[in-house]
């Protein structure tokens, strides 16, 4: 059990390893828990351990679903800035500009995971409308293993992951050079959301870049009540 604590979170391309092999290390604490609760004496400290470990997981997941949902509701106010038959991208900056998620009791989620909850909240406006989100870092060719591809012409613009293209803007200017790329796509890809709740990433040299690109080839389009979430749309 102490493995999931100390290893890390990722292991060459593969990342959230302890999400993936969570379950099997439930069903063998359970097997193992079905075998000594017939020990009276362990029974008790099995049962207190199981109550503390519940208690804490409740508490952890309450204070996580408030924030999560809190921020899903601003993704949420902006998703009718972004018309049917269209498509989009987005850019979470906090992410971008601190890319590990460690654990902290600061984090929703991060006592006992490192999965980002927010990562796939901009998809969530694509439920039941007819809008194309741009954003399966697995879709491009280099990587056999998934079946869906992207056209050779985005293919070849993407690939990596935005939040990954705007944590090195500063020093490759690649985001720079996928926005330029997007003049002369053959398909319109015309809509940009950000996401920043973390003011005081604004000022590194990366956000600022990636700042500077959106200024360059966006105008805003619609922003959150609190101005976290945004939806800018191409200017040309």
């Amino acid at each position: 059990g102490l493995l999931f604590f100390v290893m890390p979170n990722g292991i060459g391309d593969a990342f959230n390893i302890e999400e993936r092999i969570m379950m099997p290390w439930l069903m063998t604490f359970e097997a193992w828990l079905a075998i000594e609760v017939n020990k009276v004496p362990v029974r008790r400290n099995i049962a207190l351990g199981v109550v503390v470990f519940l208690l804490l997981q409740m508490t952890d997941r309450t204070v996580a679903f408030a924030a999560v949902n809190a921020r899903l509701k601003e993704f949420n106010e902006v998703g009718r800035c972004i018309p049917d038959n269209s498509a989009y991208i987005s850019i979470d900056l906090d992410h971008a500009a601190a890319m590990p998620l460690s654990r902290s009791l600061k984090h929703p989620f991060a006592t006992t995971t490192r999965f980002n909850p927010y990562v796939n909240f901009p998809g969530t406006l694509t439920a039941g409308r007819e809008i194309a989100y741009v954003a399966n870092y697995e879709a491009v060719k280099i990587r056999p293993y998934f079946q869906l591809k992207y056209q050779p012409w985005l293919d070849s613009m993407i690939g990596e992951d935005f939040d990954t293209m705007a944590r090195s803007e500063d020093v490759d200017g690649v985001f720079r050079k996928f926005a330029d790329g997007l003049d002369a796509a053959e398909h319109p890809v015309d809509y940009l959301m950000t996401s920043q709740f973390t003011d005081a990433f604004g000022d590194k040299p990366s956000i600022k870049a990636t700042a500077s690109v959106i200024a360059a080839h966006y105008v805003l389009e619609c922003a959150s009540q609190s101005g976290a979430v945004k939806v800018y749309r191409r200017s040309r």
